[in-house]
């Protein structure tokens, strides 16, 4: 089986998840990483993995390298960004099926101006920008000169395919998170045989938790930071709005100032951490102050354990939030300039804010009052976590502690048919 992968930590780490079943059914692995985006591959080595990059194959077109792997499979998270819709394309004229994981269905678009800036940001990784293409332009001419049809689709979507609810329509198998996503999905994409609902295996550790397990997180967490046992969590999950295009970092940091400015006057109640963005630890000097001395900044540590042992989140709009309604915590969402986290919404996270499972935050007066009523009244915070209850029963049936099995599965699945 051939995993087609940029080089993220959430994508590495659900190779290592699939390993163990897979291996039992005879399955080996090669994860072909066609990105390097926060350069975790030196860090998270996996055994009985083969790792390579575009770089170690003498051939650069999608047909030589496939021709020279010959996978059974092919499983990757996109079909229209570039390089993976090469591979896409040219395992369809090889009889190779493709599995996509979507993790999530992005139902709205970037704005003209995040589009501006997107742009900009898109001019300065040109020469990134042109081998990728380059490499889509030789793949797609050594298969068939008409498929140049597909190849225009391909790169007519190279600054919002990201953000195109139909990823996946060149897929035959398509597995994601919830099943209002994977109804969104049967509506827009008519070629896959079947999509299927298997939840989210970045979430499997935090649907397992026992309240007990979240107590002793809670405890070890207070004393790692050195919290006392009388005051509450805030925890504020920061963005990469600079890194996507979409802010200047002269607006992050006036954002981030007037956050922290904020927060800091709960300190007799709440200690904060903040949790950077993985891919933030570059600019940390930049848009952070350095003055704050009841802040503590975290780079590195496990999401899921922050969460659970926080009193509040709060965070832009990001994926995060559905961890923090499967932990069952009170949740701030921050929306200051109706832009999301990288110029568009996805399904499930606007689903949050619209049934309830949290409140949004349109500018810094409401964030201190919603802040304010979730630290002191205990019925509103009771309340806030009902609805997360229903949310839950409603909308997240599917991720239920059980992705990596159904995943494996599935997978095994289509390579006995």
């Amino acid at each position: 089986m051939l995993f087609i992968f940029p080089e993220r930590i959430e994508f590495i780490k659900l190779v290592e998840s699939l390993l163990g079943h897979l291996l039992k059914n005879n399955v080996s692995i090669t994860v072909l990483l066609d990105e390097h985006e926060t350069n975790v591959l030196s860090e998270n080595k996996i055994a009985n993995v083969i790792f390579r990059d575009l770089s170690d194959y003498n051939s650069k077109t999608a047909l030589k390298i496939l021709e020279q792997e010959h996978p059974n499979l092919i499983v990757t998270d996109n079909d229209q960004e570039p390089i993976r819709g090469a591979f896409v394309i040219t395992a369809q004229t090889l009889n190779i099926p493709v599995l996509i994981l979507r993790e999530m269905v992005m139902v709205t678009k970037p704005k003209f101006d995040q589009m501006f800036m997107l742009l900009l940001r898109k001019i300065g990784e040109f020469p990134r920008i042109f081998t990728k293409y380059f490499f889509c332009f030789r793949s797609i001419l050594e298969i068939k000169p008409t498929y140049f049809l597909n190849l225009s689709r391909v790169f007519g979507r190279f600054i919002d395919h990201l953000s195109n609810p139909t990823a996946g329509e060149f897929a035959d198998y398509i597995l994601t998170s919830t099943e209002e996503d994977a109804k969104l999905l049967r509506k827009l994409c008519n070629r896959p045989r079947f999509v299927r609902a298997v939840g989210d295996a970045r979430f499997d550790a935090a649907v397992n938790q026992s309240q007990t397990e979240r107590m002793s997180i809670r405890e070890e967490i207070k004393r790692s930071f050195n919290i006392p046992e009388n005051k509450k969590i805030i925890l504020f999950l920061s963005s990469s709005q600079v890194e996507h295009g979409m802010w200047t970092l002269e607006q992050k940091k006036r954002i981030n100032e007037e956050i922290f400015d904020l927060l800091i006057k709960f300190r007799n109640h709440a200690d904060v951490i903040v949790k950077l963005h993985p891919v933030e630890k570059n600019i940390f000097p930049l848009i952070w102050k350095t003055d704050y001395d009841n802040v503590i900044h975290v780079t590195i540590s496990d999401l899921s354990r922050l969460i659970a042992s926080s009193d509040l989140v709060i965070t832009w709009v990001s994926t995060a939030m559905l961890n923090v309604v499967l932990a069952r915590i009170p949740l701030i969402v921050i929306d200051y300039f109706n832009d999301g986290i990288t110029g568009g919404v996805l399904l499930s996270t606007q689903a949050i804010v619209e049934k309830g499972a949290a409140v949004k935050a349109i500018n810094s007066r409401q964030l201190n009052n919603w802040t304010q009523k979730i630290l002191e009244d205990d019925n509103f915070a009771r309340t806030l976590k009902r609805r997360q209850d229903e949310f839950d029963c409603d909308y997240l049936k599917a991720i239920d502690g059980k992705s990596i099995q159904k995943v494996s599965e599935t997978i095994i699945e289509i390579m006995n048919r």
